[in-house]
């Protein structure tokens, strides 16, 4: 299910959005922490709608839940499909982060049309669950990251490991 659209095998690039089933889905689940990917369709032209309305209308239909959304650099290059995450958690999100991922200089045809990836984004936020702060993180790579050590993994492995190391060195002085 991406942005609300559900799985049609006749006709999938034209599946109707339902909203209304992705809630049902997400509610059937009764999770402390939701971290949802391709919440918004990505328009032609590269126009991110604001607010995100998909993303608005989970936030005001999942009530107790606090929440935080980030679509992925604007580029007139993005392709007509799911683009944007987001996490919510009944706790309170704080700490929240957000870091643009290069995307691989690839070409690849598209429809006849030859273009490149676009950037992907990366996000974050801190809560308490079950008593203990949690570091939530939430990406979309793209199907190219998996090329060689493409920019997007180095960056996210950048990202991950100061992250690390900074909970390590802050448990350390806890000790002293």
């Amino acid at each position: 299910m991406q942005f609300g659209q559900v799985w049609d095998e006749l006709d999938p690039d034209h599946a109707p959005i339902d909203l209304d089933v992705t809630l049902e889905e997400i509610r059937r689940h009764d999770a402390d922490l939701i971290l949802l990917q391709e919440v918004e369709r990505a328009q032609p032209g590269g126009v991110q709608l604001q607010p995100p309305p998909n993303f608005a209308r989970l936030r005001a239909e999942l009530d107790g839940y606090n929440s935080c959304f980030a679509y992925p650099k604007a580029d007139p290059r993005e392709l007509p499909f799911g683009i944007g995450l987001a996490i919510f958690s009944r706790g309170p999100l704080h700490d929240s982060m957000r870091l643009d991922l290069p995307s691989p200089s690839i070409e690849f045809d598209f429809f006849g049309h030859k273009t490149t990836p676009t950037d992907r984004v990366f996000i974050g936020a801190k809560t308490v669950l079950l008593g203990r702060e949690v570091q939530l993180y939430n990406t979309h790579l793209l199907a190219f990251f998996h090329v060689g050590r493409g920019p997007q993994r180095v960056c996210l492995a950048t990202q991950l490991g100061r992250r690390s190391n900074h909970r390590r060195e802050r448990r350390h002085d806890s000790y002293r």
